[in-house]
């Protein structure tokens, strides 16, 4: 997975189309870690600024080139919220979306999750894996739009 992830790095044209703040995936997603911490709401809130929304990871190559990205842009190594919510039909998926990642997304989660301890996915930079956490607590996030 290294190799795969330097040459997602190595292919990406940094900060080409996506802005001074943001980081061109080879994904056609510009991405934004941020720097301050702030609950669910607020973090959704501050990418919505930024005509993005909060980032969600189609599988495990992405989740870590968005690990990656987060540290190389200095966010802390705490959670990072993504763009994952558990709706009201106890169905997790996509912020704003149906698409259930339960089943579908569950090499994304770590072990044992997710789990009630929280409605809102955020990535785990130690475990490159995404653990449920309260949306109450301010954590840092990780923004990400299309490329133009």
């Amino acid at each position: 997975m290294q190799k795969q992830l330097k040459k997602l790095e190595m292919n990406s044209n940094p900060r080409a189309t996506c802005g001074s703040d943001w980081i061109n995936s080879v994904y056609e997603t510009c991405l934004w870690a941020s720097s301050t911490k702030h609950n669910y709401t607020q973090a959704s809130n501050q990418c919505k600024t930024h005509n993005a929304s909060l980032a969600f990871p189609r599988d495990a190559l992405e989740l870590s080139l968005l690990k990656s990205m987060a540290l190389s842009e200095g966010s802390n190594p705490s959670p990072n919220f993504l763009g994952i919510m558990n709706g009201t039909d106890d169905a997790w998926g996509i912020e704003d979306s149906k698409f259930d990642i339960s089943q579908s997304g569950s090499s994304l989660w770590d072990f044992g999750e997710p789990s009630s301890t929280g409605n809102c996915g955020a990535l785990v930079m130690n475990r490159n894996k995404i653990v449920a956490v309260d949306c109450d607590t301010p954590s840092f996030f990780i923004c990400a739009k299309p490329s133009a």
